[in-house]
């Protein structure tokens, strides 16, 4: 019985804590899409929201960036992304956790290095790409700002 109790008070203080989730791990909502010419190479970069939970003291949103890096013919020859984790209540926000990934690594191609962190409302990326058949190193940096209104940019 004591069980059972304590169960349900779990229950109870963990939804009277959350208010609502907007989206979850599943979904992807952009919020922002943009092409830059870059050379022989096209950057699509979209940016877009993973989650939101809303509780009574502050909010928390996690979101993402991907950076496509496109070839002449259209074809990724690989994809950077960003997510970050941020806290905001109306007045500040600040970033609590980030990870950058890289994937769709075409052959030609290979990750030299990758780094991942927080300053203040920022989650920040920075890789550096090789082309293989060059050594040409592609150097990329890039940010996720989330505003005290929980706008990421």
């Amino acid at each position: 019985m004591k069980k059972i109790v304590l169960g349900i008070l779990c229950c109870l203080m963990f939804g009277l804590q959350i208010d609502t989730v907007l989206a979850n791990e599943d979904e992807k909502i952009i919020i922002d899409y943009e092409t830059i010419e870059e050379g022989e190479y096209t950057i699509e970069i979209e940016t877009y929201e993973i989650e939101i939970v809303q509780t009574r003291s502050s909010s928390i949103k996690k979101g993402g960036r991907d950076y496509h890096y496109k070839d002449k013919n259209g074809k990724i020859v690989w994809t950077a992304t960003l997510t970050g984790t941020f806290e905001y209540n109306g007045t500040t926000s600040k970033c609590i956790s980030a990870s950058v990934s890289v994937s769709n690594v075409s052959s030609g191609w290979q990750l030299f290095t990758k780094k991942a962190s927080t300053s203040g409302n920022q989650a920040k990326a920075s890789i550096i790409m090789r082309e293989t058949s060059t050594m040409a190193l592609h150097p990329v940096n890039f940010t996720l700002s989330c505003s005290p209104t929980g706008s990421l940019y």
